[in-house]
Parts: structure tokens; C-alpha cells; sequence
């Protein structure tokens, strides 16, 4: 097979130098690169094969440039695009090309580079490096790989790759330097980029520095003079550093775009990583690492509809407006929802960070599960469905009011605080009537407090609040055993509305531990709080609550353990006739280590017929509201 290739490439060569056509070269150092098989998704992409049906090979130092970094190689090069036939591929061998104007591309044509060694340079600051299509003109199936692009352009719109109405086409290890943007695309479908990388860290011939005047990497829009946009585009492993912003993206109300892979950082704190704006078709962005300075958005999504983002690492991910969109799987330090999205779903997402944490839910409708803390345990579910945890401080509206204190909560280390009903003319909050208006007292610790029950070692509680910011700042802490632990979460600002915060606590580290649930309105802040929802986890089901011996009305109440699961121990004959404690829909499993216990149809117990125990049966009933039902049993036939 290999002889019967070169024996192919030895023809055409001759052939092409007898009918005194340009010289075409293979160099050397360069075979291995050509004939190099490129694997994606087990299909081959290019080889020699390739190379000689697509068409002649052009290596433009036939057509005069130099590539020796100094001489102008512009005119060189467009003689070489110009005088191509379709299908051919432009070869670039190791050098640096330094450009003066714009590489007019309007046909289909194939580049071709020995990677990293082959650098060209754009050294006008007003001009993009290649124009490729544009609005009357569509090229398809080009294929652009192994080249090293940078340039000192800073004009709007210019772009190292200005591409229009280029469509099926790919482009592989290719490296960006500098210019306005790195890649423009306009009105261009199913494309793919694999391997695009910038080269702030990558040496090359020319300067470094070019890289902090890109404004963004890859920009993605509609052409004003086509009806086509794009969309359907594919990226695999980028590696964006420095610049700006990463990706922008336009939809113009249709769109489509997926991002698997690589890395996205070092980029400017006042830009975003990934933008998706206005686009209503499937957009995913899945395992993509994100490593910014504080305030960058790693992904803003604003009026975008079917957006599903998974498995990525980032700081800070914003919603601004949209439905139907999933963040899942991902690790993430901050998350922020506004009100005008609807559907949003955030499940199985561990915090990012050391410090505090957050989620900002301003919309009605977000459901949220399954969170995690930054330790890795698995904290509790909460939001507008609720799979797991139980809320015991169902505070709703603060309109229960024990004296100066909305109940159950009190005053917490000299705050003040009112029952008012200020700002409830926000319609994104649909609380109750009325709200508890906090003000601070100069230090941090400060607001209203809830003693919460003893937790174990391990345990996890999820705070729900709604506040409303005046003035300062608000956050959810806990006051673990006396202060010997202490953690707060938010640090939430004045925001001029109403929003949702959703704090999740991992910090017991002994069974027992005490703590106390504090709503901060730190350094005299101005805080307005309301509908405070506290879940505590299940703990596992061998923290079994033994009743007391002998006990014929035992508490089933929300208890140390926080578990539905009892057993009886009893020494001597026990008929229990009812139950103490529980709540509506409560459902618990009474486990039996002993032959004395009887229970008895009377009182609020209502069983399916007599019940003696022998040991390990079971029995479960469930509460509803007056009565405890049964409904079903296990019985030992040992």
C-alpha cells in the first residue's frame, strides 16, 4: 500500500513538471505529517489518498514566499489560493509568513501546515488574516489543520478566520494569536473544530503579547446579507487562554451549537467565557473547564430555550433570561437564576470553592436537587420540588408573632426587627403578606436566630429563604456548638428586589452538635426576610430511635435522629394504644426487638386487625393529620 502511494504521488509530480505547470514539493521532514492519519469517532479524515483526489498540493514558496518572518508574503500567498485549482491543498512548511492584507479565499481549498513551525502573522492592525466565502459566495468541505495564526488587528469585526456562509467544513490544530477576534462566523453551519487552542502560552515567532488584544475567541452570528445562520457548529476540545471573552454566540432565534471538552481560562474578569444569546434550538456545553478570576461569568445565557449544560468546573454561571434549561453533573462555585426564566432545573451539583457559595434563584418555577457541599456529602434537596429532607421551620409569611419575634425565630446579638409589608409590590416574590424587616447592629453576627435540633456527626441541612436586600449585605449562617464552628453562606448585596436563597451546611462533626440557624443582616445592613424553609437529611438507617421501655404513648415527633425508623425494646408486657407527636404525612416503620409489645386499635392508632410481636417484625403506619394508619406489616413466622 505504501509503495503503491508514493508510486501515485511520484507520478503526479512528474507529470505536473512535464506540462510546465507550478511546482509542487513535498518536503521531506513533512511526509509523515501529510500522511498521518487524523482519528475522530474512528473515521479518517486525511491521508495521501486524500491529498491526490482532492487535487495538487501547492506549497507556496513555489508561488515566492519566503517565510522567513521579515518579508511580505501576502501577494505570494493570494497567487497561490488564486492560482489553485478547487480541492487543492495550500501547504504551508515550517516558517513564519508575515502578512500585510487580507487572504481572499472563494473557493474550495484545503490548508495544510507542519503545526506549531508554521506560523503566519497579520501585521495590519485594521485587516483579518483569511476572508473565507461570504454572502454570495457558500464554500463546503474545507479542511484547514496544522497552522499557526496570530495577528495584531484590533479593528472591529477583523478576525484571524473571517468565515461566511461556510458550511460541512473542519478545522483542526489550529493555534490563535491576537486579533479582534479569533475565529468570525457568520451564517455557517455544521462545521467542526477540533483541538482550537490560543497561544498566549504556546511560543511561536511572533510576539506573545498580541493575545490580551483579542476581544473574543470565537464569535458566531448571522450574516446581515445572507438568510442562513448558524448553527449546527461543533467544537471538541478548546483550549482558550487569555483575551477577553471565549465564546460569543447569536442564535438569531434558531442557532444550535455543542462544546465537548477543554479548557476555558486566564480570560479578562469583566468578560464571559461562554455568551448564548437569543437561540431557541438544543444548545449543549458539556465538560468544559472553566478557570477565571472572580466576576467572570463562565456562562451567561440570555432569551435561550434548550440549553443543557454538564459535567463542567466553573465559578460562575448566570441565567438571564430563557426556558427549559439543565445544569446537571457539574462542579460550580455560584450559580444565579433571574426572574424571567422559566423551567430552569440545577440537579447533582457540588460546590466549587472554599469560601462561601451560592444559589440565586429569582424565577418561580426553577426545581433544584440534589446538591452537594464542597466536602462532597451529599447535602439536602431543595426548591419547588421537593424529593428528600423535611421542612421544620415552615415559616411562611412571618404572620406568627410571639411579642417583638417572628415566630419561631427571635432576635439574634442586638438586631432589631418589624413585621412589614415593604417591597411585596415585586411580583417575582409570591410569599405572604407580609415580611420581617431586620437591621443589623454593627457587627457581623446579627438578625434572627433559630435553634435547631442536635444534628450527628455527618448530618446536612439546606436553608430556603427569600430576602430582599435595602441596604448592606444579607447571608445564612449556622453557630455550631457554642461558636466553636461557625460558617455563612451568601454575602448576598442590594439588589432592589426580591430573590431566593438556597444555602447547603455540612459542618458536624461530632454526634450532638448544637447549632443555631442565624439570617444575617451583617454591619447594620437592612434586611428583609421571609418564607424560611430549613431541611435536614435523613440520616442512614441504622441510627435506629429506640422507644423509652415501657412507653404505651411513644413520641414519633420530629427527633434528634431525624429518622422515621423506631424499635421497641421492651422488658416486661407494653400495649401501645397511640402515638405522640408526628405530622401530616409522616410515615414511620416500627421495628420490633421483643415478644412484650402489644398494639392496640385505640387511640389514634388505627391497625388492620390485632398485632403481638414476635422479634423483627415490622409494621408501618402513616399519619394523617389525626390518625396513624397502618399499612402493612412483616411478620417473623421463626
Amino acid at each position: 500500500m505504501k509503495k503503491s502511494i508514493f508510486t501515485v504521488i511520484t507520478f503526479l509530480i512528474l507529470v505536473s513538471c512535464a506540462v510546465g505547470a507550478q511546482a509542487e514539493h513535498y518536503p521531506s521532514t513533512t511526509v509523515s505529517a501529510l500522511t498521518a492519519d487524523l482519528n475522530f469517532n474512528n473515521r479518517k479524515i486525511l491521508n495521501v489518498g486524500d491529498l491526490v483526489t482532492r487535487g495538487p498540493i501547492v506549497d507556496v514558496r513555489a508561488y515566492g514566499a519566503a517565510g522567513d518572518g521579515l518579508t511580505d508574503d501576502t501577494i505570494a500567498i493570494q497567487n497561490a489560493v488564486d492560482g489553485a485549482d478547487v480541492g487543492a491543498v495550500i501547504y504551508f512548511p515550517k516558517g513564519a509568513y508575515l502578512l500585510s492584507d487580507e487572504i481572499m479565499v472563494t473557493k474550495r481549498l484545503n490548508f495544510q501546515g507542519d503545526g506549531h513551525a508554521s506560523q503566519l502573522f497579520q501585521s495590519n492592525t485594521s485587516k483579518s488574516m483569511f476572508v473565507i466565502g461570504s454572502s454570495s459566495i457558500s464554500i463546503n468541505a474545507m479542511l484547514m489543520r496544522d497552522l499557526y495564526l496570530a495577528s495584531a488587528a484590533t479593528a472591529s469585526d477583523t478576525a484571524l478566520l473571517n468565515l461566511t456562509c461556510v458550511h460541512r467544513s473542519r478545522f483542526d490544530n489550529v493555534i490563535m494569536l491576537g486579533g479582534y477576534y479569533g475565529v468570525f462566523l457568520k451564517s455557517s453551519l455544521c462545521n467542526t473544530f477540533v483541538d482550537l487552542k490560543t497561544g498566549n502560552n504556546i511560543r511561536g515567532h511572533f510576539k506573545q503579547t498580541y493575545s490580551s488584544i483579542n476581544q473574543c475567541w470565537i464569535y458566531i452570528k448571522k450574516d446581515a446579507m445572507s438568510s442562513a445562520t448558524s448553527n449546527a457548529n461543533r467544537f471538541y476540545n478548546l483550549l482558550l487562554e487569555g483575551g477577553t471573552n471565549g465564546i460569543y454566540f447569536d442564535g438569531e432565534s434558531q442557532g444550535g451549537l455543542s462544546c465537548y471538552g477543554g479548557t476555558i481560562e486566564g480570560l479578562a474578569s469583566t468578560g464571559t467565557s461562554i455568551d448564548i444569546y437569543n437561540n431557541q434550538t438544543p444548545i449543549v456545553i458539556s465538560g468544559v473547564h472553566f478557570e477565571n478570576s472572580d466576576g467572570h461569568k463562565d456562562i451567561n445565557i440570555t432569551n435561550s430555550c434548550n440549553v443543557l449544560v454538564e459535567g463542567i468546573l466553573g465559578k460562575y454561571v448566570l441565567i438571564s433570561s430563557g426556558a427549559n434549561i439543565k445544569i446537571a453533573n457539574s462542579y460550580i462555585g455560584q450559580v444565579e437564576i433571574s426572574s424571567g426564566v422559566k423551567g430552569a432545573n440545577i440537579e447533582n451539583v457540588k460546590y466549587n470553592g472554599s469560601g462561601n457559595g451560592w444559589i440565586r434563584d429569582h424565577a418561580a418555577d426553577t426545581e433544584m436537587f440534589n446538591l452537594c457541599s464542597a466536602a462532597g456529602e451529599f447535602v439536602a434537596v431543595a426548591g419547588r420540588k421537593i424529593r428528600e429532607g423535611k421542612n421544620i421551620a415552615v415559616n411562611g409569611s412571618l404572620e406568627n408573632w410571639a411579642g417583638d419575634d417572628p415566630s419561631p425565630f427571635t432576635v439574634w446579638s442586638g438586631a432589631t426587627v418589624e413585621k412589614t409589608g415593604i417591597g411585596l409590590a415585586d411580583t417575582n416574590k409570591y410569599a405572604g403578606s407580609f415580611s420581617a424587616k431586620v437591621t443589623g447592629a454593627g457587627k457581623i453576627w446579627t438578625g434572627l436566630n433559630y435553634t435547631l435540633p442536635p444534628f450527628i456527626k455527618g448530618q446536612w441541612i439546606t436553608v430556603e429563604a427569600w430576602v430582599y436586600v435595602l441596604s448592606g449585605s444579607a447571608s445564612i449562617g449556622l453557630y455550631i456548638d457554642g461558636g466553636a464552628t461557625t460558617v455563612r453562606f451568601g454575602g448576598t448585596e442590594a439588589t432592589g428586589r426580591w430573590e431566593r436563597l438556597v444555602a447547603s451546611f455540612n459542618k458536624f462533626t461530632a454526634d450532638n452538635s448544637s447549632a443555631t440557624l442565624v439570617l444575617c443582616a451583617s454591619n447594620n445592613s437592612v434586611v428583609y426576610w421571609d418564607e424560611v424553609k430549613i431541611y435536614v437529611a435523613n440520616v442512614p438507617s441504622e441510627n435506629i430511635v429506640t422507644f423509652d421501655n415501657g412507653a404505651t404513648s411513644p413520641s414519633v415527633a420530629y427527633n434528634y435522629y431525624l429518622t422515621d425508623i423506631f424499635q421497641t425494646a421492651n422488658t416486661s408486657p407494653t400495649n401501645i394504644t397511640s402515638f405522640s407527636g408526628g405530622y401530616a404525612g409522616q410515615k414511620i416503620i416500627i421495628k420490633f426487638t421483643d415478644t412484650n409489645t402489644t398494639v392496640t386499635n385505640n387511640g389514634n392508632i388505627r391497625t388492620a386487625g390485632p398485632f403481638t410481636s414476635t422479634t423483627d417484625d415490622m409494621i408501618t403506619f402513616v399519619f394523617d393529620g389525626m390518625n396513624w394508619c397502618e399499612t402493612s406489616r412483616s411478620i417473623n413466622m421463626d
